[in-house]
């Protein structure tokens, strides 16, 4: 009994380790999704599609600014699938970025020429972490509105979000 309960407390601990060995390299600082957040299943389908939830912008109180956006995006498709460009009618130019902290702790953006999305995996842009800059923005975004965000992907699909623009609380950080 004894040699089963081993191999029982064994048997999680590589089922656990292996579920942390899938998180990234900066997931580190990552925040909690926000309370109207919705789990989206990822699961692999014949012919493949995208998929994204959770879509919502900092809402903004000047023109000509900067917001970001953030969503998740689950690749259903038997093949990675690799952001190859983002566009938004809202801002001049929209920009893949992620956050890295230096050797000497300084957190800094810095831009993605493209992210490659796993199939069956769920790519999560949140502050702290991945997301879009949204630069030279054409007019300020006022919390709840929407803000269209168009994702074009390298296997040829190309999906438009609406993301609700918010006014995060201090616990969001960018």
């Amino acid at each position: 009994m004894m040699r089963d309960q081993r191999l029982f407390l064994l048997f999680l601990g590589v089922v656990f380790s292996a579920g942390a060995c899938t998180k990234s390299s900066h997931d580190e600082g990552m925040q909690k999704k926000p309370s109207d957040a919705t789990e989206i299943a990822c699961d692999i389908k014949e012919g493949g599609s995208i998929k994204v939830a959770n879509a919502w912008v900092r809402a903004t109180s000047s023109p000509n600014g900067v917001s970001a956006a953030f969503f998740d995006v689950c690749n259903q498709g038997s093949t990675a699938a690799a952001i190859q460009s983002i566009t938004s009618t809202a801002a001049a130019v929209a920009e893949l970025h992620t956050t890295v902290r230096t050797e000497d702790g300084v957190v800094r953006m810095q831009p993605l020429e493209t992210l490659v999305i796993a199939s069956g995996a769920i790519a999560e842009f949140s502050p702290g972490n991945d997301h879009v800059m949204l630069i030279g923005l054409k007019e300020a975004i006022e919390a709840g509105s929407t803000v269209p965000v168009t994702l074009t992907f390298d296997n040829g699909e190309t999906v438009t979000i609406d993301a609700i623009a918010k006014t995060p609380g201090k616990a969001v950080q960018h």
